[in-house]
């Protein structure tokens, strides 16, 4: 028998300020220029007021990301809904700070399409996302948050950090650079919240979608 649920939860930081800017139509210009453009640093931090997470034309990945998975084609009919349905969600709350939005939550057995509809998402909506991260939690996420800063973002350790600091150093700028800028991440094969509860965005316009089998885990876990 199978079973598909979608659960979202929620998490209690401090509310803190958004991004805004820039005008709508100097957006405009950047989204228009930026078609049959493969790769381009965006010039600006996606805001509320420019992001469109239902009509959204560009279908690309964001300019800073770590994913190398191919999306899959020919979708079935319940993993495109589920896409539209987070869409509309993220749509809906997109003025609310990240302390006030529910992360995506998506539960279901190993192999009923979880990863596919997160890489989805990622690829349709990269463009209202300065940066998109995913993240396999049954691995170290320091490790793979300090690539990210060495791979992506470039990161150069000041003088005054030492080789035992460098990684700590990596993951608090990845970390900083969440709460400033709308990044999506996505977490996979999460087992126990206490595995990635502090690297939840604190503050800002970033977004979380989460991916487990652990059908224990619920809403109550982030109040």
């Amino acid at each position: 028998m199978f079973i598909y649920q979608i659960f979202l939860s929620i998490f209690t930081y401090l509310d803190l300020s958004k991004n805004d800017n820039f005008e709508n139509e100097e957006f405009k210009e950047l989204v228009s220029f930026l078609k049959g453009v493969k790769k381009i640093k965006p010039k600006i931090n996606p805001s509320p007021e420019f992001q469109n997470f239902l009509n959204n034309e560009q279908d690309q990945l964001s300019y800073f990301t770590n994913i190398s998975l191919n999306r899959k084609s020919n979708l079935v009919s319940r993993n495109i809904k589920t896409v539209v349905n987070v869409s509309t969600y993220f749509e809906e709350n997109k003025f609310k700070d990240a302390s006030l939005v529910k992360p995506v939550l998506l539960k279901t057995w190993s192999g009923e399409g979880k990863t596919t509809i997160a890489l989805e998402f990622a690829y349709k909506q990269g463009i209202n996302f300065i940066s998109s991260i995913f993240i396999d939690a049954s691995r170290s996420i320091d490790t793979q948050l300090a690539n990210m800063a060495d791979m992506k973002f470039k990161v150069k350790l000041p003088s005054h950090i030492d080789s035992l600091n460098a990684i700590k150093f990596k993951v608090d700028y990845v970390k900083d650079y969440v709460n400033a800028h709308a990044s999506l991440l996505i977490f996979d094969n999460v087992t126990e919240v206490e595995d990635i509860e502090k690297y939840l965005p604190k503050k800002g316009q970033s977004r979380s979608i989460i991916l487990t089998t652990n059908f224990k885990i619920s809403s109550l876990d982030f109040s």
